[in-house]
């Protein structure tokens, strides 16, 4: 049997590994503020669509069903939940909505639901709201660098709009 004539090579030495992870951790500390910052951006989104959800899923059982429905906002531990203020009445028909921290770590902090008016939302059975003034729920996730996020239902006929919020304003958006 013939032996090739190969260098003998085993293996990477120390400055080239000590390369490598210098690269590693260069790449890891640009790329990673951003990946989380897309992240949390994307669970606002989740959530606004949760919310909008609720209230067209209220609105639309209270046209069909030609009763008026009616839910409620409970905020406790970081844990915002959507649920129907009469259970017999079934407004809610796909059940409470839950916004909560998933992920469970401090790289993914809680979601801060803030809204004006409420607790109660009720819509008529013509599907109009009724609750005196325009509602505006806000989303965000404090000290993240994530966009705010909002939804405002306007007070008579109950149309809804989302948005980005800044500030005091909920400029509308289409959510992707």
């Amino acid at each position: 049997m013939r032996r090739l004539n190969v260098p003998n090579s085993k293996g990477f030495t120390l400055p080239e590994m000590l390369v490598v992870v210098v690269i590693i951790g260069i790449l890891a500390a640009v790329f990673v503020p951003s990946f989380l910052r897309w992240l949390n951006n994307q669970r606002i989104k989740d959530a606004l669509v949760k919310v909008e959800g609720t209230f067209k899923e209220a609105q639309r059982e209270a046209i069909r069903n030609g009763k008026n429905c009616s839910f409620t906002v409970s905020t406790s531990g970081g844990v915002t939940t959507l649920t129907d203020t009469d259970p017999s009445n079934k407004c809610l028909v796909t059940g409470a909505r839950v916004i909560k921290n998933d992920l469970g770590s401090f790289l993914s902090p809680n979601i801060e639901v803030q809204f004006t008016g409420g607790p109660d939302f009720a819509f008529k059975n013509d599907g109009q709201t009724d609750f005196g003034n325009s509602t505006t729920f806000i989303l965000s996730i404090p000290n993240s660098g994530a966009q705010q996020r909002c939804l405002v239902v306007s007070s008579g006929i109950g149309i809804m709009r989302n948005g980005t919020y800044s500030g005091s304003t909920c400029t509308s958006t289409q959510i992707q």
